[in-house]
């Protein structure tokens, strides 16, 4: 609740006011690194500051194409000197001494450095089209392959790092805000989602427990939190594979190199424990839960029993000639390597048409018997027992009368069950 509370006072206190008073007489601030002091300092930091009134100019920021050119103004252009073996090389650095507001909030916060950027119009559905982005960072780096770490070339695009001594208050590496206002008066917001990462809040698992905030240090620190602010929302955390590039594993928690719990990005399946010692929840082709195990010389593997599928199997005549009109259907059940199997077949009006033999009734989809099996049945219309029966390798159930006679009569009511391992 903390946290919610937190990131709603920063949404209503950093978002911009629908009514804004726009002006173009905003004055710069001199910067006391100016071209005066270059002489001072030598040509180790060589710099240009340019004014606000000079043109657009042609910007080197990523790799040119030929299809995307930036314009802008170089306010302050460095070249940071180099090798440095014993400091780091900051181009524009701002220190802020904060003596403190006297009350806690966004609203009084003391901020280092502030970035707006406002659509001409806003809030009217009617402003320009034209994406906005707060801040472009764009960092390139190169070198060599390194052999250890002192000869590697490590790249941050934004790097945070924040401390705080003892425990003062809830801390949080970055806080991220998205909120959606209605364009029209009031301006009401209907949808807010707020991120933060790398917190360590002293007093955050008071509120599990039932306690006041304040109650006492009862720390709680984690790396991520994903906040519905505001708002139906839909999914917390969001991971998908595209046409131009997979995931191996959506999810991945453990140690370097040593897996604990995995979500596979090839089919969702859930990996416990590494690849030699493993056990795998997914799901086979008939929408069913399966368990294995990787632990072994073969793998073991077990199907969780769910409730009975059903299909529409296909019927001929074993010798030939046509059927008459037939209805069919049959309800199955896999469990592991077994299946368990139920077949009706009814002939309705028009007769038992011209086949001959037994009767041939398809398997569900891609399953074959591994051996021969053997189940029984009855015509229901005029009490006559029935032989079913799966060849090895086989996907068709063969139907018989119990003296092999053939089960072909008209007005049947055949039902056939039996249990046979598949491959």
């Amino acid at each position: 609740m903390r946290l919610i509370i937190r990131m709603l006072a920063i949404a209503l206190y950093c978002s911009p006011s629908p009514v804004l008073a726009q002006s173009n007489n905003v004055q710069r601030l001199p910067s006391r690194d100016s071209n005066s002091s270059q002489a001072a300092r030598g040509t180790t930091d060589p710099q240009t500051i340019l004014s606000e009134a000079d043109p657009l100019e042609n910007l080197a920021v990523g790799n040119p194409r030929p299809q995307q050119e930036w314009k802008g103004r170089h306010f302050l252009l460095r070249t940071a000197p180099g090798p440095r073996p014993n400091y780091g090389y900051i181009g524009d650095h701002v220190t802020i001494i904060d003596n403190g507001a006297g009350q806690n909030g966004p609203s009084t916060a003391g901020y280092a450095r502030g970035t707006s950027i406002l659509k001409s119009g806003f809030p009217l559905t009617s402003s320009p089209v034209g994406e906005l982005d707060g801040q472009l960072v764009f960092v390139r780096q190169s070198g060599p392959t390194p052999t250890d770490e002192s000869s590697a070339s490590d790249l941050d695009g934004i790097q945070i790092n924040v401390q705080q001594a003892g425990d003062p208050g809830y801390m949080a590496g970055t806080e991220l805000l998205a909120t959606r206002i209605n364009p029209n008066a009031p301006y009401s917001q209907t949808h807010s989602v707020g991120v933060q990462l790398a917190i360590v809040d002293p007093f955050g698992k008071n509120g599990e427990t039932g306690r006041s905030r304040y109650s006492g240090v009862n720390r709680l620190s984690f790396g991520i939190a994903a906040l519905a602010n505001l708002g139906a929302l839909d999914r917390a955390f969001y991971a998908t594979n595209t046409a131009s590039g997979t995931w191996e594993d959506f999810a991945y928690f453990g140690s370097p190199g040593i897996p604990l719990f995995r979500v596979k990005g090839t089919d969702g399946s859930i990996v416990l424990g590494n690849n030699s010692n493993s056990v795998i929840l997914s799901k086979n082709e008939l929408n069913q839960l399966t368990v294995k195990s990787s632990n072994g010389p073969a793998a073991q593997v077990q199907t969780v029993p769910g409730p009975w599928s059903t299909y529409t199997p296909d019927v001929a005549a074993q010798a030939g000639g046509a059927l008459g009109k037939v209805n069919s259907s049959g309800r199955f059940q896999i469990v592991g390597k077994r299946l368990d199997l139920i077949v009706r077949v009814q002939w309705g009006a028009g007769g038992r048409g011209t086949g001959t033999g037994g009767l041939v009734v398809g398997l569900p989809s891609n399953l074959t018997a591994r051996g021969f099996c053997v189940g029984a049945g009855r015509d229901q219309a005029n009490g006559s027992m029935l032989q079913g029966f799966i060849t090895s390798g086989g996907s068709t159930l063969n139907i018989n009368r119990y003296d092999n006679g053939s089960p072909i009569v008209s007005a049947a009511d055949i039902n056939v069950s039996l249990v046979c391992e598949i491959n």
